[in-house]
């Protein structure tokens, strides 16, 4: 079973590493939004994010799951306003609680 601890550890590194080389950049929060009117992360930014997580998962914890699925964009509640509401969706898909198709 995968922590949410875990998930946001996970999240931060993504988070630091998108983040090489830009000139402005953001603490890792749970709170910190990611997408929508106060979102933090451009398209490009938002894509090498995910893809960032997707590759510490597969590297660090041997697991393999689509971060950026079509069936996370039509929840009610978007998993990627925040780095909660991620963490929140990650932990229950990677602990086969549903969320992926």
């Amino acid at each position: 079973m995968i922590s949410q601890d875990e998930i946001h550890k996970i999240l931060a590194e993504a988070f630091e590493m998108t983040q090489e080389g830009s000139e402005v950049s953001h603490k890792y929060s749970p709170s910190l939004p990611l997408m929508g009117v106060d979102g933090i992360l451009d398209s490009l930014d938002t894509m090498l994010f995910l893809d960032n997580i997707d590759d510490l998962l597969s590297r660090k914890m041997g697991k393999s799951v689509a971060v950026a699925m079509d069936s996370a964009f039509e929840r009610e509640e978007n998993p990627y306003r925040t780095m909660q509401s991620l963490a929140e969706y990650l932990t229950s898909v990677l602990n086969g609680e549903g969320g992926q198709d």
